[in-house]
């Protein structure tokens, strides 16, 4: 009996956290998004490129999973918008650009929640390209 309660406990609490996540679904049709990894200069360059043609306003970011490689702390996002989807590296620029608590938890407990109004540059040289975020408006989780 302990057993099946801890079961429908836990796939009640999967659903609950399933169900507060708001990304709409989405479908890559870009190629090179499919062929390279997201942190490729191949993936990075064509992002690059598809975002220098687009609104940025109109993009909306949503919290994949922390990456951290003892250089630089990053956040793995889905990023969506005009044709768009795609998962984007962002490097945290800014120690305080509002992802304070995700960076402190290593965005455990963040997976799937929307980052509002995300400010980001992108730096970009003869080796390499980064899209730097300098500042978020909030994170609805």
């Amino acid at each position: 009996m302990k057993t099946m309660f801890k079961l429908i406990t836990i796939t009640l609490g999967a659903v609950l956290i399933c169900s507060s996540c708001n990304q709409p679904e989405c479908k890559n049709t870009n190629p090179i998004f499919d062929k390279y990894s997201p942190e490729s200069n191949e993936y990075k360059k064509e992002l690059a490129n598809v975002i220098a043609n687009i609104d940025r306003s109109k993009l909306t970011f949503w919290i994949d999973s922390y990456l951290d490689d003892n250089v630089s702390q990053r956040i793995l996002a889905n990023v969506q918008g005009e044709g768009l989807c795609a998962k984007m590296v962002l490097i945290v620029y800014n120690p305080e650009s509002g992802l304070e608590n995700i960076i402190a938890n290593k965005a455990v407990g963040y997976h799937g929640a929307e980052l509002e109004d995300v400010q980001f540059e992108i730096k970009q040289d003869s080796t390499s390209i980064e899209f730097l975020v300098k500042e978020i408006g909030g994170v609805v989780d």
